[in-house]
């Protein structure tokens, strides 16, 4: 665990990383927001200080679990964050990860996130508002080049 996954500013993100060689892991990208960045962040308040940025304020974009919709194929990172909800990137060029889409109820969201492909159905869990299933729009996928769950056929 490093600060950022505590909270204190610019957080915690995804790094994607490539096991080609895996004696040798590489990161090859990296999928951060813009409060993920050290240049958009508040001056460090007394908490900060205090602790050297070990505890962070409440608002902090940051991520602890990050998945993915198929591990022996990947195409959509999931990635649930502290305070800005579950982000969707479109891995399929790994340097460069884009958001594709995003689901934001409210309160942190950190748990695993399980992608089921039978159904194009993603399941997550936030803080308080509970369990999440949720699915990308057919019209997005389609955009995206993507195949249609067998189940939504």
């Amino acid at each position: 665990m490093n600060a950022g996954e505590l909270g204190a500013c610019p957080g915690a993100w995804p790094r994607i990383t490539s096991i080609a060689d895996d004696r040798n892991p590489k990161i090859v990208g990296e999928f951060r927001l813009a409060m993920n960045r050290q240049e958009n962040c508040p001056s460090p308040n007394p908490i900060e200080k205090a602790t050297g940025g070990i505890v962070g304020r409440a608002g902090t974009a940051s991520t602890h679990f990050q998945d993915v919709d198929d591990a022996d194929n990947t195409t959509l990172g999931l990635f649930p964050f502290m305070y800005a909800g579950l982000r969707i990137a479109d891995l399929r060029n790994p340097a460069d990860p884009r958001e594709i889409a995003y689901f934001k109820p409210g309160d942190p969201c950190m748990s695993h996130v399980h992608f089921v492909k039978d159904s194009g159905q993603i399941w997550f869990a936030c803080n308080a508002s509970g369990f999440y299933v949720i699915a990308l729009k057919p019209q997005l996928r389609k955009s995206l080049g993507l195949s249609m769950p067998r189940r939504a056929r």
